[in-house]
């Protein structure tokens, strides 16, 4: 689920649609706030919520015990009190004060129970911060009637440019709530659509870009089927729960998303009486054996604090391996082709947040495979200045290994407290059909252990039945969660954030050790056809 800062500015949005009431004002000036133009695809969400009613979704949110304990009820006053939405409802009343109109708190508080379409992209720290809102209000007709009373012109409000829709012009205002932050509010008929950024709309000629002025057309048009554009970009019906939140999974595979294609978006969905999870599938994009993942746990130590299932598609990391340079003609390239089946990748609380666990397997254990392997690994891991290469382990009949100590920033603690770079021994092993790398040498070594059944797998906590895409263990994520937060806030060099830290979050990552760890698991395989397929949340053996 996304996290605080993303339902607070959800939230804060909709509280920009009081200002809606005032937008068939005339001779407003034009807008000349600063602004960066923006190139996102507004076809083409990260991130889309769709809600019967957003004031209650953090409320529902706190329905799911784990989120619950994790989050309390301070998360409600949270993003009530967040200066987004304060600053928002200040502009409003302040111009609902100066123009006397009196339907001020009969607006907000029948807007927030309203259903919302929002959509959201990823801004410039990766977070999911910028978004556009779509919604069908049926009583704007009257609120429009009254707002042709007010005055002509008002200091937050002006135009910013114009849209045209079915042929028609539409005015596009902007909402200046704060001194960083506008809004940009278009309606026509019934449909309303706010964008959180000048840019995401206007060029640096303020001048609508055609692409985005092509996604408001069809978001303001009376037809519903053409409304449906970003339930089309996610396969979604028309009909839905009272909150579903779709999140593509090329916002959370951090840009490797071409690797595994096939493996589009997951869903949360809540209908009045719990959360249930959808993933997006497209079987005919889907590589051979994918999914074929109950070899690949046998190489991954149980009790994990988390692990995903990667559906690689090797045939796409050749171009990648083919910037590793040709050593006594051998071509690092020619690797992709020898790779078989999905990647796993899992953490553990005995780890670092940095330094994971990643497991794959060959088509056939080859001996010969051997030089390739050291090549790409002496090309992929950077040596240390003072080093000329890493050092290779004798390998036995079955297996290699290739190491190479790099120093990790904020991998350890000077006496002071303070964070300093440490050494982690970055390894590579081949251990029959299987390949594991961490830069954790323990990680690795503990997987070879559980390959020769000196120590238990994760596939000996899985059913039998169904396809694992992910698991989570909320103790062990608690654990590994507090040792980092904890690691990035010395009680030398941050004392304030450090005591905040352990007063609020540690009791919390406490709180949601008590439940089990789970496998979300594909009940039914894939059958080639590109939809939604139920995940199931199912507790591990023990």
């Amino acid at each position: 689920m996304p996290g605080k800062r993303l339902l607070v500015i959800v939230v804060s949005l909709l509280l920009g649609f009081g200002s809606l009431a005032l937008y068939r004002s005339v001779g407003w000036a034009q807008y000349a706030g600063s602004f960066r133009p923006l190139t996102l695809d507004l076809a083409r969400p990260d991130v889309l919520i769709r809600t019967r009613s957003l004031a209650a979704l953090p409320r529902d949110l706190l329905r799911v015990p784990l989120a619950r304990d994790l989050l309390t009820e301070e998360f409600v006053f949270y993003y009530e009190e967040h200066p987004d939405r304060l600053g928002l409802k200040g502009a409003i009343r302040r111009i609902a004060y100066e123009h006397d109109l009196k339907w001020q708190d009969q607006v907000l508080a029948w807007v927030l129970d309203q259903p919302a379409e929002i959509a959201l992209w990823r801004g410039a720290t990766g977070a999911p911060t910028q978004w556009l809102a779509a919604v069908t209000r049926r009583e704007l007709a009257q609120v429009l009637q009254e707002a042709a009373t007010v005055a002509m012109k008002d200091r937050q409000l002006s135009v910013a440019g114009h849209v045209k829709v079915d042929g028609q012009p539409v005015d596009v205002y902007a909402l200046e709530y704060s001194a960083q932050h506008t809004l940009l509010i278009a309606a026509r008929g019934e449909r309303v659509a706010i964008l959180s950024d000048p840019g995401l709309l206007l060029t640096a000629e303020r001048e609508a870009r055609p692409e985005a002025e092509a996604v408001l057309q069809r978001l303001l048009s009376p037809d519903v089927r053409r409304q449906a554009i970003y339930r089309d970009a996610f396969l979604l019906d028309a009909d839905y729960a009272r909150h579903s939140v779709a999140v593509g999974t090329h916002l959370l595979s951090f840009g490797y998303q071409p690797l595994f294609p096939g493996f589009e978006a997951v869903r949360f969905d809540f209908d009045d009486k719990a959360w249930s999870t959808h993933a997006l599938l497209d079987g005919t994009r889907l590589p051979t054996n994918a999914l074929h993942d109950r070899e690949l746990w046998s190489a991954l130590p149980a009790n994990p604090a988390a692990c995903a299932l990667l559906p690689v598609d090797w045939q796409r990391t050749e171009p990648m391996l083919a910037a590793a340079p040709e050593k006594d003609g051998r071509r690092p390239s020619t690797l992709a082709a020898e790779m078989d089946g999905p990647a796993g990748v899992c953490w553990y609380a005995q780890g670092r947040l940095h330094a994971p666990l990643f497991a794959a397997t060959l088509k056939a254990p080859r001996d010969d495979l051997a030089p390739l392997l050291q090549d790409a690994f002496s090309w992929s891991v950077t040596a240390p200045a003072d080093t000329d290469a890493e050092e290779s382990a004798p390998p036995a009949s079955d297996e290699g290994m290739w190491q190479r100590t790099v120093d990790v920033p904020f991998a350890g603690a000077d006496d002071a407290g303070r964070p300093r770079a440490a050494p982690m021994n970055v390894t590579l092993m081949r251990k029959g059909r299987y390949l594991l790398f961490s830069p954790d040498a323990a990680r690795v070594e503990q997987a070879a252990a559980a390959l020769s059944k000196r120590y238990p797998s994760l596939a000996g906590m899985l059913q039998d039945k169904g396809i694992t895409l992910a698991v989570i263990s909320p103790r062990s994520l608690s654990e590994m969660a507090q040792k980092e937060a904890l690691a990035m806030l010395p009680a030398a060099s941050e004392p304030v954030f450090r005591a905040a830290a352990e007063r609020q979050l540690v009791p919390r990552l406490a709180a949601i050790k008590k439940y089990p760890a789970y496998r979300l698991a594909l009940a039914t395989p894939p059958n080639g056809a590109h939809r939604w397929y139920a995940v199931q949340w199912q507790e591990l053996r023990k």
